[in-house]
């Protein structure tokens, strides 16, 4: 039987606190740089970034570099944030 959807992951190493950035090339910098290879695999797959983000305060941020947004923008690949805030947050 040939399955009809798949996933190809690679993950980055955890870090607390976080450096989005840093795992975000650490993911990339392995991979092609060639945008013909890119555009290819847009053409025949979802091609995406999930990055999970688990914050310790309410009022948590983070900053993507634009360095960060190059690498990302330079492979055409689509960048999905999952925000988690902590787990005894109240709402005003």
């Amino acid at each position: 039987m040939i399955s009809k959807t798949g996933v190809w992951r690679r993950h980055a190493e955890r870090r607390t606190p976080g450096d989005i950035n840093l795992q975000i090339s650490e993911i990339l910098e392995p991979l092609s740089k060639d945008r013909t290879v890119w555009q290819s695999l847009q053409r025949r797959f979802d091609v995406k970034m999930d990055c999970g983000l688990i914050m310790s305060d309410w009022n948590e941020g983070l900053e993507i570099l634009p360095e960060t947004m190059k690498q990302l923008a330079d492979r055409g690949v689509r960048l999905e944030l999952d925000v988690y805030g902590p787990m005894d947050a109240t709402s005003d």
